[in-house]
């Protein structure tokens, strides 16, 4: 048997013990429409599915010779641009008798001399009314409609560990420090938190401490009381402690944060109260801090710059939102995730080449997320086409020493291989061994073998 998809010898072994009629079970029996066709146009295979589209029965059409028979039926036709391009396209047709809207994905089958040997045609009417949805379960309850776990992009094991720890101390009041590098996604951790926490329905609120200087950063954490001092608005200001009350603060940067700052912070998460700017009166407030920084604290403690007493008090739970460089994993569907978003508003379609995929995993993302998001951007507003591909990249990219992935023909399946592949192979190559490899993907022994021996035979000694 040919191995066009690089299958493993296990499986392809088992393959070969598959009867014909178990494939013909499945061809005969699946939903949707399925028609072969040689080089020369000769209908060679439908299946019974295809009545519903065309009209015509399988053993009709295995009687025709050519394509002529759709012209007139449906538009635009597809067979013959394959040949010119030699790749999957995708139509949206009108069949012109019933007026319904088809989908069909035209795919080439390739020779060993990469000619076109087989067409084969899959469609599929538009469907609109499902005997169940992931909406009607996602969304049957307040509390998971108002949440943003649909915001978390994320698959790697080390990711998923510290959301299920943030998810657990979301339940109680107790504060939680946040740290990590810039760019890894704290402030989406910290509204993660509160979106898994009882107070998800009241303010989420949010100030970077090393944004605004330290006369107005009091302002604008505690209020003032009106004509507190020269300029302030006579009617007075309420603080983000007051706004934010029975909801969470999320003080971004607090290793940025002043020391005179340090100590009335302090005395509102020990007494639950404040004073605004020019006031005697105490304000009572009800309010969970999340904090997060960049910044080692326990050095800053040392170089008495921060209150290891206010460290104490915000730490109680911490969280180390790890690098994009140590969740590869995760490279993939963010890429993905912020194409969507750039297609979405601008109303395109384009998409990644595969090798675009595999710069994007050798690279080290010093920026981590934002550096992702704002590269894909980038990549996306330099492509005038429909495929961005990796001479689109910046010159600290493009210089990376790269494989060159499996050939696809740009199937979900083909192109998952080809991701995987590349995930594989890097780890390898920096760990060399199998062991390190299950250890740092957190693999079974199993499959960690057998991904290795699949991808990695010509880097092992």
């Amino acid at each position: 048997m040919e191995n066009p998809f690089n299958h493993g010898p296990e499986y392809l072994a088992y393959l070969e013990t598959l009867p014909k009629e178990f494939f013909l079970k499945i061809l005969e029996n699946i939903y949707l429409g399925i028609y072969v066709s040689d080089r020369d146009g000769n209908t060679i295979y439908a299946n019974p599915a295809i009545t519903r589209h065309y009209g015509k029965r399988p053993e009709e059409l295995v009687t025709y010779s050519n394509w002529g028979i759709w012209q007139g039926i449906v538009s635009p036709p597809a067979y013959k641009e394959v040949f010119e391009k030699k790749r999957t396209l995708f139509y949206r047709q009108m069949h012109f008798f019933s007026k319904e809207i088809l989908t069909t994905i035209a795919i080439p089958v390739f020779d060993r001399n990469q000619d076109i040997d087989l067409l084969i045609g899959i469609t599929q009417d538009n469907i609109v009314k499902f005997d169940r949805s992931y909406d009607e379960i996602y969304y049957q309850n307040t509390e998971e409609s108002k949440s943003n776990f649909k915001d978390i992009i994320g698959e790697s094991k080390i990711y998923l560990q510290e959301l299920l720890t943030l998810r657990r101390a979301a339940k109680s009041k107790t504060s939680i420090l946040i740290l990590g590098e810039s760019g890894t996604g704290k402030s989406l951790a910290a509204r993660y938190v509160h979106n898994c926490s009882k107070r998800k329905d009241e303010p989420f609120l949010e100030i970077n401490c090393a944004a605004i200087p330290e006369n107005l950063l009091e302002s604008e954490l505690f209020g003032y009381v009106p004509h507190a001092f020269t300029g302030a608005n006579p009617k007075g200001k309420k603080g983000l402690f007051q706004l934010a009350n029975h909801g969470t603060l999320f003080l971004d940067e607090i290793g940025d944060l002043p020391p005179s700052l340090q100590a009335k912070i302090l005395f509102v998460l020990e007494t639950g109260k404040f004073l605004p700017i020019g006031s005697e009166k105490y304000i009572e407030v009800d309010v969970r801090i999340i904090s997060a920084t960049n910044q080692d604290l326990e050095q800053l403690i040392e170089e008495k710059k921060f209150r290891d007493d206010l460290y104490w008090r915000i730490n109680a739970i911490t969280s180390i939102i790890p690098p994009l460089r140590e969740r590869k994993d995760d490279i993939v569907p963010l890429a993905f995730h912020f194409l969507q978003q750039n297609n979405r508003e601008n109303g395109t379609n384009k998409k990644m080449d595969p090798l675009f995929i595999s710069y994007l995993l050798q690279y080290d993302w010093p920026g981590n997320v934002r550096e992702l998001k704002n590269i894909i951007e980038r990549c996306y507003i330099l492509s005038p086409g429909y495929n961005i591909s990796p001479d689109k990249f910046p010159r600290k990219i493009k210089s990376l020493d790269v494989d060159t992935p499996y050939e696809s023909q740009g199937t979900f399946d083909e192109l998952m291989s080809a991701y995987e592949r590349d995930i594989i192979r890097d780890c390898y190559k920096k760990e060399k061994t199998i062991t390190k490899v299950q250890k740092k993907l957190g693999l079974s022994q199993n499959k960690a073998y057998r991904l290795v021996k699949k991808y990695c035979a010509d880097l092992e000694k």
